[in-house]
């Protein structure tokens, strides 16, 4: 079913008929980010929890906000889940760029029935379209939103379409 425009949408009396604020903004990207996170599209990044092996590191270390600071500049960014709603809008985007260049989908892996833990996921790395993200700033932040460009996040290898949050966005804006 197609993305549609909703009574108050139609009739004009929606309260944010041209978009987001800040807070809203950063309420769908946790919600997004959970479920990226839910799905281990980070954890090749940012380790996990075994009930065999404790914790196990990501490509990032066993100090992911040490190494986020290192890139960014920024602290208090870390754990994203807990701190992104006192993100100011140049934290967020900052954030959404550096998750840009750790995130990675499992193509596979096993189950050990101890705990419920999966172990030896093996990933591919997803990428945006180029152009994309590549200069983002505060005063682009519309151009994020509304960008064809952001319209789709792709698996390199074979161009599968698996995630498509900007084009929601773009079409809530609509």
């Amino acid at each position: 079913m197609g993305e549609r425009k909703y009574y108050s949408m139609r009739t004009g009396k929606n309260p944010n008929p041209s978009g987001y604020d800040l807070n809203m903004l950063k309420r769908l990207f946790r919600d997004l980010f959970n479920g990226f996170m839910g799905k281990d599209y980070f954890q090749e990044a940012f380790g996990y929890w075994c009930v065999d092996a404790d914790e196990v590191p990501g490509i990032l270390g066993s100090d992911v906000e040490a190494q986020i600071f290192r890139r960014v500049r920024k602290e208090n960014l870390w754990p994203i889940g807990d701190k992104c709603q006192e993100y100011s809008e140049d934290d967020l985007f900052d954030v959404i760029e550096f998750l840009y260049d750790y995130v990675s989908k499992p193509v596979d892996g096993y189950f050990h029935s101890f705990g419920g833990c999966r172990l030896g996921a093996s990933l591919q790395h997803i990428v945006v379209r180029p152009n994309a993200l590549k200069s983002l700033s505060k005063d682009r932040a519309g151009m994020f939103l509304s960008s064809p460009e952001m319209s789709t996040f792709e698996r390199a290898s074979t161009k599968d379409i698996f995630l498509s949050l900007p084009k929601r966005l773009n079409k809530a804006m609509a």
